[in-house]
């Protein structure tokens, strides 16, 4: 089976990237899949029991099933719905500012009332290394500034104002610091969609467009595991793990999709099933 992933999951970005003509949410959903079907390159993912050991348990044939469906239901997607490549007109239109600047500075406004209000309602739990402690406090006026920074940070960059999306990034910074990572890698990827869909996927094997995608992918994967001791301001600790001989290792065959696809691979090899009446009763 690990042979046919590798097959599926490079033809389909061989496809993706070099036929398709359009770069759109179909495609982030291959990539995405492909990212979080990461251990399936690997082969190896982790006994739930000895969650800090490193990847052990042989992938099973129906987690492989799982994923090569999900792969091939995602090409198969691309081939039927393809809206084929931007006019120029179209592109012209993308590269146009659509907010003004008043509008700019009233978001800016809203977004700093959201972290007051958000800083005032979480407290010092926030600033807990303890990730339990932060997410205790985590009620709707921080979702709501979260939102709100991603929301203003995607604004902003499309539109290259950079200036403008100071405050957005100071915001996101500081979801990072307290260990919301997800703000960022959100961010992130809707700024890689709106760009790959404007100029095409392969404007990020220019440069200027790559180290930033590949440094931020780096930093989501690494972060996990020194944002505690930035937290603490140990940056002895941080220096001690960046040196560590398996630090890389670790922040990829420890990362979240070796975690959440050892869950997948648990649940199958468990045969654990519930009934039809907890899906409705979940609303």
């Amino acid at each position: 089976m690990i042979i046919l992933f590798y097959a599926i999951a490079l033809a389909g970005t061989y496809f993706f990237i070099f036929r398709r003509k359009v770069f759109d949410f179909v495609s982030a959903g291959f990539f995405g899949c492909v990212i979080y079907f990461m251990p399936g390159f690997h082969g190896l993912l982790f006994n739930p029991y000895y969650p800090d050991d490193f990847p052990i348990e042989p992938a099973s044939f129906a987690t492989y099933a799982v994923w090569i469906v999900a792969l091939a239901g995602s090409i198969i997607t691309g081939l039927i719905y393809n809206p084929g490549q931007l006019s120029p007109a179209d592109r012209a239109e993308m590269l146009r500012p659509f907010t003004f600047p008043l509008s700019d500075i009233v978001i800016n406004i809203i977004l700093a009332f959201a972290f007051v209000i958000a800083l005032a309602s979480g407290g010092s739990e926030l600033f807990s290394p303890d990730k339990n402690d932060v997410l205790s406090v985590q009620d709707r006026s921080i979702i709501l500034f979260a939102i709100l920074s991603q929301a203003s940070l995607v604004l902003f960059l499309v539109q290259k104002k950079y200036i403008a999306a100071i405050p957005s990034i100071l915001a996101i910074a500081f979801l990072v610091f307290v260990g919301f990572r997800a703000e960022l890698a959100i961010s992130a990827l809707s700024i890689i969609i709106w760009i790959a869909y404007r100029d095409g996927i392969m404007s990020f094997f220019r440069v200027r467009n790559l180290i930033p995608m590949v440094g931020i992918v780096f930093f989501l994967f690494a972060y996990k595991f020194l944002y505690i001791s930035v937290k603490m301001g140990r940056w002895d600790m941080v220096s001690q793990t960046i040196q560590d001989s398996q630090f890389l290792s670790s922040i990829f065959l420890k990362s979240e999709p070796f975690i959440t696809q050892s869950i997948l691979n648990e649940v199958i090899a468990r045969d654990f099933r519930i009934s039809i009446d907890s899906f409705f009763m979940s609303f």
